[in-house]
């Protein structure tokens, strides 16, 4: 990884270009030590382009932390992502005013569990898979019962596919309920979001042996097709 570890209330990550990396970063404690997960930090006008996995993942336990005005272009998974693994739930996190283009895999922006996490004033275009995604598909700690993850105020631009790299097709808002890590996906909100030209449906929502959605909610979704012949 470029960056890899915790930062705790205070600590900066500000003006890095992170590039030909596994990951850009990776925000988790896989030492031992008085710390157990990151909690308070910023990152800022940074840019991960070409990593081979994730541009940013927070990870194990990342609490209020602000993920902004960054740049994620061409990485191999997630350019954004909030995973609550190890059982360790992530909680509070957000990444605002940030750009994903041409991510090869997975999404422009992912939660996977935790609570209060959120994302808001994205531009995500031209990735192969997801623009944006929800689910409980990695062992960890699931979606808490309380709370709201948001997505808001989004544009989605030539995202989405009919055959990704696992040969599924895959929305531009891709939803997946599994039996991986709890049984539900819980308490998340899609509000004033933009699909255009998306290259499959603009909403995708699937259950894989999982058992049900509680409290998903869809507000002011606009889907447009601009295409000229």
């Amino acid at each position: 990884k470029a960056i890899n570890g915790i930062f705790t209330q205070g600590s900066v990550i500000k003006n890095v270009w992170a590039e030909h990396f596994e990951c850009g970063a990776w925000i988790a404690q896989y030492n031992k030590g008085a710390v157990e997960f990151a909690d308070g930090f910023l990152v800022s006008d940074c840019r991960f382009r070409n990593n081979y996995a994730d541009g940013l993942n927070l990870c194990k336990g990342t609490k209020n932390t602000i993920v902004e005005h960054c740049s994620f272009r061409n990485n191999g998974d997630d350019d954004m992502a909030i995973w609550s693994a190890d059982k360790m739930e992530c909680q509070n996190n957000t990444f605002r005013y940030c750009t994903s283009e041409n991510c090869w895999r997975a999404s422009g922006c992912a939660i996977y569990g935790g609570l209060n996490n959120k994302a808001h004033h994205l531009l995500i275009k031209d990735n192969l898979e997801a623009g944006l995604r929800a689910n409980n598909a990695f062992p960890g700690a699931g979606f808490n019962d309380e709370g709201m993850h948001e997505f808001s105020n989004i544009t989605i631009l030539r995202c989405g596919t009919n055959n990704d790299l696992y040969y599924s097709p895959v929305g531009a808002i891709d939803l997946s309920c599994t039996d991986r890590c709890g049984m539900k996906v819980k308490n998340v909100k899609f509000s004033n979001i933009d699909v255009i030209d998306s290259k499959n449906d603009a909403i995708d929502v699937m259950r894989w042996g999982g058992d049900k959605y509680v409290n998903l909610i869809f507000e002011n979704i606009n889907r447009r097709n601009i295409f000229l012949c």
